[in-house]
Protein backbone atom coordinates (compact mmCIF):
# COMPACT_ATOMS: atom_id res chain seq x y z
CA UNK A 1 0.00 0.00 0.00
CA UNK A 2 2.38 2.88 0.78
CA UNK A 3 4.62 1.53 -2.60
CA UNK A 4 1.80 2.35 -4.27
CA UNK A 5 1.18 5.89 -2.67
CA UNK A 6 4.66 6.41 -3.52
CA UNK A 7 4.32 5.40 -7.02
CA UNK A 8 1.27 7.79 -6.88
CA UNK A 9 3.00 10.55 -5.14
CA UNK A 10 5.68 9.91 -8.03
CA UNK A 11 3.51 10.28 -10.73
CA UNK A 12 1.81 13.72 -9.52
CA UNK A 13 5.55 14.79 -9.20
CA UNK A 14 6.46 14.34 -12.23
CA UNK A 15 3.45 15.47 -13.93
CA UNK A 16 4.09 18.45 -12.50
CA UNK A 17 6.75 19.31 -13.31
CA UNK A 18 6.02 18.24 -16.95
CA UNK A 19 3.72 21.07 -17.35
CA UNK A 20 5.73 23.57 -15.38
CA UNK A 21 9.11 22.63 -16.92
CA UNK A 22 8.10 20.82 -20.49
CA UNK A 23 4.87 22.57 -21.72
CA UNK A 24 6.51 26.13 -21.25
CA UNK A 25 9.74 24.78 -22.60
CA UNK A 26 7.72 23.66 -25.99
CA UNK A 27 5.64 26.54 -26.19
CA UNK A 28 9.01 28.65 -26.56
CA UNK A 29 10.29 26.84 -29.16
CA UNK A 30 7.59 26.43 -31.28
CA UNK A 31 7.17 30.33 -30.63
CA UNK A 32 10.95 30.59 -31.69
CA UNK A 33 10.36 28.54 -34.40
CA UNK A 34 7.16 30.42 -36.34
CA UNK A 35 8.98 34.00 -35.93
CA UNK A 36 11.94 32.17 -37.56
CA UNK A 37 10.13 30.97 -40.05
CA UNK A 38 7.86 34.21 -40.34
CA UNK A 39 11.17 36.24 -40.37
CA UNK A 40 12.34 34.00 -43.09
CA UNK A 41 9.13 34.24 -45.27
CA UNK A 42 9.03 38.27 -44.78
CA UNK A 43 12.57 38.66 -46.36
CA UNK A 44 11.56 35.94 -49.37
CA UNK A 45 8.67 38.45 -49.79
CA UNK A 46 10.69 42.05 -49.49
CA UNK A 47 13.21 40.83 -51.89
CA UNK A 48 10.11 39.55 -54.14
CA UNK A 49 8.31 42.90 -54.48
CA UNK A 50 11.36 44.74 -54.42
CA UNK A 51 12.13 43.08 -57.93
CA UNK A 52 8.94 43.25 -59.09
CA UNK A 53 9.75 47.85 -58.57
CA UNK A 54 12.73 47.27 -60.46
CA UNK A 55 11.13 45.82 -63.56
CA UNK A 56 7.79 48.56 -63.79
CA UNK A 57 7.57 50.72 -66.34
CA UNK A 58 10.31 53.39 -66.36
CA UNK A 59 9.62 55.38 -69.95
CA UNK A 60 12.43 57.93 -70.86
CA UNK A 61 11.16 61.91 -70.13
CA UNK A 62 14.19 63.78 -70.93
CA UNK A 63 12.89 63.58 -74.37
CA UNK A 64 9.82 65.54 -74.06
CA UNK A 65 10.89 69.42 -74.46
CA UNK A 66 8.79 70.61 -71.47
CA UNK A 67 10.24 67.86 -69.08
CA UNK A 68 13.85 69.05 -70.59
CA UNK A 69 13.47 72.41 -70.31
CA UNK A 70 11.70 72.35 -66.56
CA UNK A 71 15.20 69.91 -65.34
CA UNK A 72 17.06 72.74 -66.42
CA UNK A 73 15.32 75.13 -64.19
CA UNK A 74 14.84 73.15 -61.36
CA UNK A 75 16.51 71.08 -58.52
CA UNK A 76 15.19 67.96 -57.95
CA UNK A 77 14.97 66.65 -54.28
CA UNK A 78 13.62 63.47 -53.32
CA UNK A 79 12.87 64.00 -48.99
CA UNK A 80 11.77 61.27 -46.55
CA UNK A 81 12.17 60.95 -42.80
CA UNK A 82 11.91 57.56 -40.53
CA UNK A 83 12.18 55.96 -37.19
CA UNK A 84 14.90 54.07 -36.08
CA UNK A 85 13.09 50.56 -36.23
CA UNK A 86 12.42 51.45 -40.38
CA UNK A 87 15.64 53.44 -41.15
CA UNK A 88 17.64 49.80 -42.01
CA UNK A 89 15.09 49.83 -44.93
CA UNK A 90 15.17 53.03 -46.59
CA UNK A 91 18.58 51.23 -49.22
CA UNK A 92 15.95 48.96 -50.64
CA UNK A 93 13.53 51.34 -50.92
CA UNK A 94 15.80 53.64 -52.77
CA UNK A 95 17.56 51.47 -54.96
CA UNK A 96 14.29 50.31 -56.53
CA UNK A 97 13.56 53.82 -58.04
CA UNK A 98 15.56 55.40 -60.87
CA UNK A 99 17.58 58.66 -59.05
CA UNK A 100 18.71 59.73 -62.50
CA UNK A 101 17.19 63.50 -62.63
CA UNK A 102 17.39 63.37 -59.07
CA UNK A 103 19.92 66.05 -57.79
CA UNK A 104 19.80 64.85 -54.00
CA UNK A 105 18.41 62.65 -51.37
CA UNK A 106 17.71 64.22 -48.19
CA UNK A 107 17.01 61.72 -45.48
CA UNK A 108 15.64 64.10 -42.31
CA UNK A 109 16.53 62.27 -38.88
CA UNK A 110 15.80 64.05 -35.88
CA UNK A 111 18.81 63.11 -33.59
CA UNK A 112 16.94 61.48 -31.13
CA UNK A 113 13.17 60.39 -31.98
CA UNK A 114 10.68 61.65 -29.57
CA UNK A 115 8.30 58.11 -30.16
CA UNK A 116 10.83 56.25 -28.66
CA UNK A 117 13.83 58.29 -27.31
CA UNK A 118 16.04 55.65 -29.62
CA UNK A 119 18.75 57.34 -31.70
CA UNK A 120 19.36 55.93 -35.04
CA UNK A 121 21.55 53.41 -36.49
CA UNK A 122 22.17 54.61 -40.19
CA UNK A 123 23.21 51.15 -41.91
CA UNK A 124 26.12 51.18 -44.21
CA UNK A 125 24.11 50.28 -47.55
CA UNK A 126 22.05 54.55 -47.06
CA UNK A 127 24.96 56.35 -46.90
CA UNK A 128 26.94 54.71 -49.78
CA UNK A 129 24.05 55.51 -52.43
CA UNK A 130 24.75 58.60 -54.28
CA UNK A 131 23.40 61.38 -53.68
CA UNK A 132 22.18 60.61 -49.85
CA UNK A 133 22.43 63.13 -47.68
CA UNK A 134 21.57 62.35 -44.14
CA UNK A 135 19.88 65.74 -42.68
CA UNK A 136 20.34 65.63 -38.38
CA UNK A 137 17.85 67.70 -37.08
CA UNK A 138 17.60 69.55 -33.78
CA UNK A 139 13.97 69.09 -33.27
CA UNK A 140 11.34 66.07 -34.22
CA UNK A 141 8.27 67.34 -35.61
CA UNK A 142 7.40 63.84 -36.34
CA UNK A 143 6.05 62.94 -40.08
CA UNK A 144 5.63 66.38 -41.10
CA UNK A 145 9.88 66.05 -40.74
CA UNK A 146 10.26 64.44 -44.52
CA UNK A 147 8.99 67.91 -46.04
CA UNK A 148 9.65 70.73 -43.34
CA UNK A 149 13.72 70.53 -42.97
CA UNK A 150 13.97 70.17 -47.12
CA UNK A 151 12.10 73.38 -47.49
CA UNK A 152 14.36 75.15 -45.34
CA UNK A 153 17.48 74.18 -47.15
CA UNK A 154 15.41 75.18 -50.46
CA UNK A 155 14.98 78.95 -48.77
CA UNK A 156 19.33 79.18 -49.25
CA UNK A 157 19.02 78.26 -52.81
CA UNK A 158 18.13 81.36 -55.18
CA UNK A 159 16.88 78.62 -57.82
CA UNK A 160 13.33 76.81 -57.64
CA UNK A 161 13.53 73.38 -56.14
CA UNK A 162 10.87 70.04 -56.97
CA UNK A 163 10.12 68.27 -54.07
CA UNK A 164 8.97 64.59 -54.36
CA UNK A 165 7.69 63.50 -50.30
CA UNK A 166 7.99 59.73 -50.01
CA UNK A 167 7.30 57.55 -47.29
CA UNK A 168 10.21 55.06 -45.64
CA UNK A 169 7.35 51.79 -45.53
CA UNK A 170 6.21 51.95 -49.56
CA UNK A 171 7.77 50.40 -52.34
CA UNK A 172 7.06 52.50 -54.98
CA UNK A 173 7.69 51.62 -58.75
CA UNK A 174 10.72 52.40 -60.83
CA UNK A 175 9.69 55.15 -62.82
CA UNK A 176 7.99 57.23 -59.41
CA UNK A 177 10.36 60.10 -59.84
CA UNK A 178 9.91 60.60 -63.17
CA UNK A 179 5.93 60.38 -63.42
CA UNK A 180 6.13 63.55 -60.99
CA UNK A 181 8.19 65.33 -63.03
CA UNK A 182 7.08 65.12 -65.81
CA UNK A 183 3.08 65.41 -64.48
CA UNK A 184 4.50 68.75 -62.56
CA UNK A 185 6.39 69.70 -65.70
CA UNK A 186 3.18 70.04 -67.71
CA UNK A 187 1.21 71.33 -64.47
CA UNK A 188 3.94 73.41 -62.26
CA UNK A 189 0.72 75.15 -60.22
CA UNK A 190 -0.09 71.90 -58.92
CA UNK A 191 0.67 69.48 -56.21
CA UNK A 192 0.90 65.83 -58.02
CA UNK A 193 -0.01 62.84 -56.06
CA UNK A 194 -1.78 59.59 -56.80
CA UNK A 195 -4.32 59.91 -53.98
CA UNK A 196 -6.05 63.21 -53.40
CA UNK A 197 -8.91 63.09 -51.50
CA UNK A 198 -11.58 65.93 -50.17
CA UNK A 199 -12.34 67.67 -47.39
CA UNK A 200 -16.59 67.88 -47.08
CA UNK A 201 -19.34 69.36 -44.99
CA UNK A 202 -21.51 66.07 -45.54
CA UNK A 203 -21.40 62.59 -45.14
CA UNK A 204 -17.73 61.16 -46.04
CA UNK A 205 -15.96 57.90 -47.05
CA UNK A 206 -12.62 57.81 -46.25
CA UNK A 207 -9.59 57.91 -47.84
CA UNK A 208 -11.35 59.28 -50.67
CA UNK A 209 -13.18 61.99 -48.75
CA UNK A 210 -13.55 63.22 -44.75
CA UNK A 211 -16.52 65.22 -43.50
CA UNK A 212 -15.22 68.09 -41.65
CA UNK A 213 -17.52 69.06 -38.63
CA UNK A 214 -18.79 72.77 -38.51
CA UNK A 215 -16.28 73.61 -35.97
CA UNK A 216 -13.57 73.17 -38.01
CA UNK A 217 -15.14 75.02 -40.47
CA UNK A 218 -14.94 78.00 -38.27
CA UNK A 219 -11.49 77.97 -37.08
CA UNK A 220 -9.58 80.68 -38.15
CA UNK A 221 -7.73 78.86 -40.74
CA UNK A 222 -9.02 78.54 -44.29
CA UNK A 223 -9.56 74.73 -45.07
CA UNK A 224 -9.16 73.54 -48.21
CA UNK A 225 -11.88 71.62 -50.40
CA UNK A 226 -8.99 68.57 -51.19
CA UNK A 227 -5.65 66.87 -49.22
CA UNK A 228 -2.90 64.95 -50.44
CA UNK A 229 -1.68 61.32 -49.15
CA UNK A 230 1.68 61.03 -48.33
CA UNK A 231 1.77 57.50 -48.49
CA UNK A 232 1.41 57.59 -52.16
CA UNK A 233 4.57 59.84 -52.74
CA UNK A 234 3.32 63.96 -53.68
CA UNK A 235 5.62 66.76 -55.28
CA UNK A 236 5.26 70.21 -55.77
CA UNK A 237 7.52 72.82 -56.54
CA UNK A 238 8.84 75.01 -53.14
CA UNK A 239 7.15 78.49 -54.12
CA UNK A 240 3.92 76.74 -54.35
CA UNK A 241 3.77 76.18 -51.12
CA UNK A 242 3.66 78.99 -47.82
CA UNK A 243 6.87 77.57 -45.91
CA UNK A 244 6.60 80.72 -43.41
CA UNK A 245 2.91 79.10 -41.98
CA UNK A 246 4.03 75.90 -42.45
CA UNK A 247 7.21 76.80 -40.14
CA UNK A 248 5.24 78.97 -37.94
CA UNK A 249 2.47 76.49 -37.39
CA UNK A 250 4.72 73.29 -36.46
CA UNK A 251 6.83 75.17 -34.04
CA UNK A 252 3.09 75.91 -31.90
CA UNK A 253 2.15 72.52 -32.70
CA UNK A 254 5.73 70.98 -31.79
CA UNK A 255 6.09 73.41 -28.38
CA UNK A 256 2.55 72.53 -27.56
CA UNK A 257 2.62 68.30 -28.22
CA UNK A 258 -0.46 68.58 -30.15
CA UNK A 259 -0.45 65.17 -31.00
CA UNK A 260 -3.64 64.85 -33.33
CA UNK A 261 -1.70 67.65 -35.70
CA UNK A 262 1.32 65.85 -35.12
CA UNK A 263 -0.12 63.24 -36.72
CA UNK A 264 -2.31 65.01 -39.27
CA UNK A 265 0.57 65.53 -41.51
CA UNK A 266 -0.89 65.65 -44.45
CA UNK A 267 -3.91 68.33 -43.56
CA UNK A 268 -1.42 70.32 -42.24
CA UNK A 269 0.99 70.49 -45.51
CA UNK A 270 -2.12 70.66 -47.72
CA UNK A 271 -3.13 73.58 -45.87
CA UNK A 272 0.37 75.34 -46.54
CA UNK A 273 -0.06 74.34 -50.35
CA UNK A 274 -3.66 75.91 -50.59
CA UNK A 275 -3.00 79.02 -49.25
CA UNK A 276 -0.43 79.67 -52.59
CA UNK A 277 -3.63 78.55 -54.49
CA UNK A 278 -1.81 74.76 -55.15
CA UNK A 279 -4.57 72.33 -55.91
CA UNK A 280 -3.71 68.30 -56.15
CA UNK A 281 -3.54 66.48 -59.50
CA UNK A 282 -4.51 62.99 -60.01
CA UNK A 283 -0.98 60.96 -61.28
CA UNK A 284 -2.26 57.68 -62.31
CA UNK A 285 -0.87 55.59 -65.26
CA UNK A 286 1.18 52.67 -65.65
CA UNK A 287 3.99 54.33 -64.34
CA UNK A 288 2.68 55.50 -61.09
CA UNK A 289 -0.24 55.11 -59.66
CA UNK A 290 -2.03 54.12 -56.20
CA UNK A 291 -2.35 50.10 -57.20
CA UNK A 292 1.30 49.96 -58.07
CA UNK A 293 2.08 50.97 -54.43
CA UNK A 294 3.38 48.19 -51.52
CA UNK A 295 4.56 48.53 -48.03
CA UNK A 296 7.24 47.64 -47.51
CA UNK A 297 6.85 44.04 -45.91
CA UNK A 298 9.94 44.18 -43.00
CA UNK A 299 9.11 47.53 -42.20
CA UNK A 300 5.18 47.92 -43.12
CA UNK A 301 3.25 48.72 -39.77
CA UNK A 302 1.02 45.58 -40.55
CA UNK A 303 4.16 43.38 -40.45
CA UNK A 304 3.39 41.49 -37.03
CA UNK A 305 6.81 40.95 -36.37
CA UNK A 306 7.49 44.89 -36.59
CA UNK A 307 9.62 46.16 -34.05
CA UNK A 308 7.35 48.88 -33.26
CA UNK A 309 4.47 46.45 -32.17
CA UNK A 310 5.62 46.65 -28.75
CA UNK A 311 5.28 50.41 -27.92
CA UNK A 312 1.86 50.52 -29.92
CA UNK A 313 0.00 49.95 -26.78
CA UNK A 314 2.27 52.68 -24.70
CA UNK A 315 2.83 55.15 -27.61
CA UNK A 316 0.10 57.76 -29.13
CA UNK A 317 2.39 58.68 -31.84
CA UNK A 318 2.96 55.22 -32.62
CA UNK A 319 -0.65 54.49 -32.92
CA UNK A 320 -2.13 54.12 -36.19
CA UNK A 321 -6.04 54.17 -36.28
CA UNK A 322 -8.13 53.07 -39.21
CA UNK A 323 -9.06 55.20 -42.23
CA UNK A 324 -12.75 55.87 -40.30
CA UNK A 325 -10.71 57.35 -37.06
CA UNK A 326 -8.65 59.48 -39.47
CA UNK A 327 -11.27 61.63 -39.97
CA UNK A 328 -11.89 62.21 -36.00
CA UNK A 329 -8.33 63.60 -35.63
CA UNK A 330 -8.45 65.81 -38.46
CA UNK A 331 -11.54 67.77 -36.85
CA UNK A 332 -9.47 67.60 -33.60
CA UNK A 333 -6.99 69.04 -35.27
CA UNK A 334 -8.52 71.69 -36.38
CA UNK A 335 -10.23 72.35 -33.25
CA UNK A 336 -7.12 72.90 -31.68
CA UNK A 337 -5.02 74.64 -33.74
CA UNK A 338 -8.07 76.93 -34.37
CA UNK A 339 -6.45 78.78 -30.86
CA UNK A 340 -4.03 80.58 -32.95
CA UNK A 341 -4.26 82.90 -35.23
CA UNK A 342 -1.38 82.16 -38.45
CA UNK A 343 -1.20 84.98 -40.72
Amino acid sequence: MQLLNRLQDLSLSTLRRFFLYFVPAFIIISLMHYWIQAQQYLLYFTDKQLKIARLTNNPRIDQDPTTKAFLSNHNVILSLTSIPERVQYIHQILNSIDLLHVDRVIVNLPKQCNRSKATYQIPHELVTIHKVEINWLEHDFGPVSKVLPALEICQDNPQSSMIIVMDDDVIYPRGMVNAHIHALAHHPDRVTTTMPGRLISTQAKPPFSYQVSALGHHAKIKIPDSIIHGTGSYAFITDRIDFNWLAAVMKEINHHQIVDCLLSDDLIISIALSRHMTKPLLVANDTLAHTLLEPHPLASRQNPLNQTMWSWSLDRLLIRAPLQLTQSRINRCLHQIKHYNYR
